[in-house]
């Protein structure tokens, strides 16, 4: 490290702060977005399973990625800085040192050894805090695949949790609907066959009225009719019996005239028997 590098790094000590703030700032943005995310995984299983839901969260989490990756810059640029973290603040601390002992203007053959000490040195610390530097880096930049590792395989398990959610609603409700279709069709086999029977049973009490009607008249021309075919027979009666009467009447008559010539005649015959004739 040279003298000038020195006094850079000592120029620009008034300003370091070493990316402790951005750092800062990017775990908040990572904690925040995982927190909207596993928020935004559980706002979609909801949704499929027609439950409530927050219909901001996907929102929120789109936005505190935006901000996780937007600080992950900032943080990332802090880092790249040549005189940030670790290396400034060495280079400051050791500016002291270097404007006690290190001054180009007094450089002189009884120093000389010093300064040359002082420069093994200085760039001894260099080489480690370059070192430590880089360290921090990788080890911020695994710290941030670590994150993203972990926050993809929430979003994979919530999408998992999400599917097979998904996959049992629709399975439930195609079951459901084929319940439904099967009894709505027994329904109305049901139905066709009860308006069936219902027509035949209207038909038959039609035919029921329509029977009762015509006995009701039939039953009245019936009665009619036995009314004047019992006078007619009465009629018929009272003319035969006056018939046979007198035919009987004039029969006896001429019977009893019959018997009383046979009487004369057995009369007579007994007479002439008694005469010996």
């Amino acid at each position: 490290m040279s003298d000038d590098n020195l006094g850079a790094a000592a120029a620009k000590g008034s300003t370091v702060d070493k990316c402790v703030a951005e750092k800062k700032v990017l775990d908040a943005a990572n904690s925040a977005a995982s927190a909207s995310g596993s928020a935004c995984a559980n706002a979609q299983v909801n949704a499929a399973g027609n439950k409530v839901f927050d219909a901001t969260a996907c929102d929120t989490a789109k936005s505190d990625n935006a901000a996780a990756s937007a600080a992950s810059a900032v943080y990332s640029a802090c880092l790249a800085n040549p005189a940030s973290d670790l290396v400034q603040a060495a280079l400051i601390e050791t500016n002291k040192l270097a404007a006690k002992y290190i001054e180009a203007a007094k450089y002189n053959k009884a120093t000389a050894g010093d300064i040359a000490a002082a420069l093994q040195v200085l760039d001894q610390l260099d080489a480690t805090l370059l070192a430590e530097d880089k360290k921090v880096t990788d080890g911020a930049a695994q710290d941030r695949v670590d994150e993203t590792n972990l926050r993809d395989a929430k979003l994979a398990a919530a999408l998992r949790r999400w599917t097979r959610a998904k996959n049992f609603h629709i399975a439930a409700v195609a079951f459901a609907t084929k319940v439904r279709d099967e009894t709505k069709a027994e329904w109305e086999k049901q139905y066709a066959e009860w308006r069936r029977l219902l027509d035949i049973q209207d038909t038959k009490e039609e035919e029921l009225r329509a029977a009762k009607a015509k006995y009701v008249h039939e039953k009245a021309i019936a009665e009619d009719l036995k009314v004047e075919e019992d006078l007619a027979a009465e009629n018929r009666f009272s003319i035969e019996k006056s018939r046979v009467d007198d035919i009987r009447r004039k029969d006896t008559k001429y019977l009893k005239s019959e018997l009383s010539a046979i009487a004369e005649l057995q009369k007579m015959v007994a007479e002439l028997n008694a005469k010996g004739l």
